[in-house]
């Protein structure tokens, strides 16, 4: 999956940087200006960006030239032929070399010490597997719409299967996603997209179950400041959730999305039973809050009057 076309001159910046940034790309121009800008001021250089194109309709190209100037970090590569969102992110991995990874979504904002502050957890004697941070939910204004503080629970402990059911048990709205956007190293991270390709495993919430296979090997840390802001549109509606555990995943795909925790894991009987018990917390969680809205007349989950999605 390699490509030998995207030049020498930029080759040897590239193994010479300690991090490399994956960002796939398809269609999308809205935000990117913000979030090339967001990178470009991280106060910790050493790092290239690698700008997969999914062989867009829209004039990615001219966006990028016009955002990236002349900087050498950033490159630009376009598939003749689109593929799977998927393989555009395993895409942007292969395609470096750097001793430490991270994909980026082409609308969100990372504070300036971002990288400055991966790198130096990553490369202390602790040496976790990857880093994140807490974040924060904007909406297409960039105003703040949510908080997740939750995330921390998620650094990694000496009772990995307690970490694992932790993990499993969080919400999906909650923001356990998100991970997926740490900065890895690249050793630890190679070895599970190996693994997860190998699954041929494509599902709602892959992100989610792709992130829980990695922590049930590997190790992370979750930096308490705020460093990183997610992108959602639509997040003002965030606001308004008064019941956001009643927010997990979609009902129909619980089938998937649950097979999916049982192959991404080693300990194979601990998760299966985590996930009965998760499963009928789940309905009967849905089933009181029903209850309750039909017999109080109160509030949906969503707030003021709008009806909960069942």
């Amino acid at each position: 999956m390699r490509f030998k076309q995207l030049g020498h001159e930029w080759r040897e910046r590239e193994m010479m940087s300690k991090l490399a940034i994956g960002m796939p790309v398809y269609e999308r121009t809205e935000y990117l200006a913000e979030a090339f800008k967001s990178l470009k001021n991280q106060t910790y250089c050493d790092f290239i960006v690698f700008f997969s194109d999914n062989c867009s309709s829209t004039n990615l190209k001219k966006v990028f030239d016009d955002c990236v100037g002349d900087d050498p970090r950033f490159i630009y590569n376009r598939l003749e032929n689109s593929v799977p969102i998927a393989e555009n992110f395993w895409r942007t991995f292969y395609n470096t070399n750097s001793r430490f990874f991270m994909w980026a979504a082409d609308d969100d904002r990372w504070h300036p010490n971002f990288v400055a502050a991966a790198i130096e957890k990553l490369e202390s004697e602790e040496h976790p597997d990857a880093w994140f941070c807490n974040i924060e939910s904007i909406n297409g204004d960039g105003a703040i719409s949510r908080n997740h503080f939750s995330l921390q629970k998620f650094s990694s402990t000496e009772h990995k299967n307690l970490d694992l059911l932790r993990y499993i048990f969080e919400p999906e709205f909650m923001g356990k996603a998100n991970l997926f956007y740490s900065v890895f190293a690249r050793e630890a991270l190679a070895s599970e997209i190996e693994r997860w390709r190998k699954t041929g495993l494509d599902f709602w919430g892959s992100d989610i179950v792709f992130i829980f296979g990695f922590l049930s090997r590997f190790s992370i840390f979750i930096d308490e400041r705020v460093m990183f802001q997610k992108r959602n549109p639509g997040a003002m509606e965030y606001a308004r959730i008064l019941k956001p555990r009643f927010y997990i995943y979609p009902s129909s795909q619980r089938r998937a999305y649950f097979h999916g925790y049982v192959a991404a894991v080693d300990n194979k009987a601990l998760v299966r039973l985590a996930l009965v018990l998760r499963c009928a917390s789940d309905v009967i969680y849905k089933m009181y809050i029903k209850l309750t809205f039909q017999k109080t007349k109160t509030a949906s989950p969503m707030g003021n009057g709008i009806e909960p999605s069942f």
